[in-house]
């Protein structure tokens, strides 16, 4: 946390404090990778690594990198790396984290058949955020952006509501009769 210290007073005040980034696990397992494996040619106590062919086996296990997309299974594939050294008390541990970030959802049901552009509603939640503030929305109505962000056919639209829980989200709907019109839920 942040504080902001008086200090003629020797107060403290919490401040707050939000920021994004752009995670991208599979360039970290592969900076991480890249680091582990370094780090065993420069300082493995034995300058010979056992006699084992350290270079090959890089290239015998970098190349299931881009199939992994769990630190769970990247932790097992390191694990197995180093386990090829034959030295005591090596591998590689994964601990789960309790900061990722909680995703919003909207209450509602899409239409699994709908194919276009947007996010077609098939049923609104019973006391869900649409049927709660009464926004006027239907069934068969499209969210076609949230929080400004066009929605593609096909498109991933979770990240859009990463962090969006008890937060103002503000949709771009297309109801049932095209008429287009901007909401705000949380």
């Amino acid at each position: 946390s942040i504080k902001k210290v008086d200090l003629s007073g020797f107060s403290t005040k919490d401040i707050s404090f939000e920021a994004n980034f752009n995670y991208k696990p599979a360039e970290e397992r592969q900076y991480l990778f890249d680091h582990i494996w370094r780090q065993v040619k420069d300082k493995f106590y034995d300058p010979k690594i056992h006699g084992v062919d350290w270079e090959g086996y890089r290239k015998t296990y970098e190349k299931f990198l881009p199939y992994i997309n769990n630190n769970f299974d990247f932790q097992e594939m390191l694990s197995e790396m180093l386990g090829e050294l034959n030295a005591s008390h090596t591998g590689a541990r994964y601990y789960a984290s309790n900061s990722a970030l909680t995703t919003a959802n909207l209450g509602v049901f899409f239409d699994p058949q709908y194919q276009g552009d947007g996010l077609k509603i098939q049923e609104i939640i019973k006391r869900g955020p649409f049927d709660v503030k009464n926004t006027g929305v239907t069934a068969g109505s499209i969210i076609e952006s949230i929080d400004g962000e066009e929605i593609k056919a096909g498109m991933d639209y979770f990240p859009l509501l990463d962090g969006k829980v008890g937060k103002n989200v503000r949709l771009g709907i297309r109801n049932a009769k095209g008429k287009k019109m901007e909401v705000t839920v949380k």
